[in-house]
């Protein structure tokens, strides 16, 4: 496997120095990352009024979001896909998610987020799937002010009760890593392939954190926008809409919108080799929750 050293968490301040923060991530990565999966930065040279950060999903990598980056960054907005640990790595392999954790995750949240704030006035921080997750947790630790879109969040494995999501996440995280292939997943370069069951037990040992705090009381101060698709069948949309419920009644504003099942809508609609027209209807009703449109 290839080792990971370009995750740094180093707070940035204003917009020149998350740009010299991006140029020391591009450094790092040079060699290390596949070119379809280096970290993105699209930036109009100043601060904007609005900057996105667009958290890649589970296995994926920033290319998975390019395209939405460059609509939104056409409608006047700096844009930053951060790439997220152990992800993108020239080998290609699944089996690097092994050696990823919780505490990564939480060390790329707070990067992801001291950057973006120093690249806008108001920070627009969006994350899908196991990005998703990572945004939950970002929202409820730090992100006071702005707005947060989770989209086909990952807070728990499809069609698994509530209760099992901490033991699996335990059991998971103390056996060896397994990687598990599906052999109808079409090879695309700037994802892996398969599943770690390491890298499954870092994300969902977040999202169990995230219901746990959500219990207590720690909620996002920003206004939450949540979209799922009834067509799921890799992430829990139950635990999804126990989570804004929770959050609604210890007092945030939260949206949710729901595909229903027959719109056929697939847990990844963002990915560059999903159905263009279904992609286009997804990045559309984003831009409309999230007032652009």
């Amino acid at each position: 496997m290839t080792r990971d050293d370009s995750r740094q968490q180093k707070q940035t301040v204003d917009y020149e120095m998350a740009i010299r923060h991006f140029a020391r991530i591009s450094q790092a990565e040079a060699g290390i990352v596949h070119e379809a999966g280096a970290s993105l930065l699209l930036a109009h040279g100043r601060k904007t009024s609005r900057a996105y950060v667009l958290l890649h999903g589970t296995t994926n990598s920033p290319f998975q979001w390019l395209e939405f980056a460059r609509i939104v960054f056409d409608l006047g907005h700096n844009v930053f896909v951060p790439r997220a640990p152990c992800h993108g790595l020239r080998s290609g392999q699944v089996k690097e998610l092994a050696q990823l954790t919780k505490a990564d995750l939480q060390v790329y949240a707070h990067d992801a987020l001291d950057t973006g704030l120093a690249l806008g006035e108001e920070l627009i921080l969006v994350g899908i799937s196991g990005g998703g997750t990572v945004a939950a947790w970002a929202a409820q630790e730090r992100f006071d002010n702005g707005l947060s879109l989770l989209a086909m969040p990952f807070i728990g494995l499809f069609g698994l009760p509530a209760n099992f999501s901490p033991p699996l996440q335990k059991l998971l995280g103390r056996l060896p890593d397994m990687t598990l292939t599906n052999l109808r997943e079409p090879c695309r370069t700037w994802v892996y392939r398969g599943q770690s069951t390491r890298g499954i037990a870092a994300y969902l040992g977040l999202a169990v954190d995230v219901l746990q705090r959500a219990r207590a009381g720690i909620v996002p101060g920003g206004e939450v926008v949540i979209i799922t698709t009834g067509s799921d069948r890799q992430v829990n949309n139950k635990l999804t809409s126990r989570l804004a419920e929770s959050w609604r009644q210890s007092g945030t504003q939260v949206v949710q919108y729901d595909y229903p099942s027959d719109m056929d809508i697939a847990h990844n609609p963002a990915d560059p080799a999903a159905d263009p027209l279904k992609r286009e209807l997804v990045y559309q009703k984003m831009l409309e929750l999230l007032g652009e449109r």
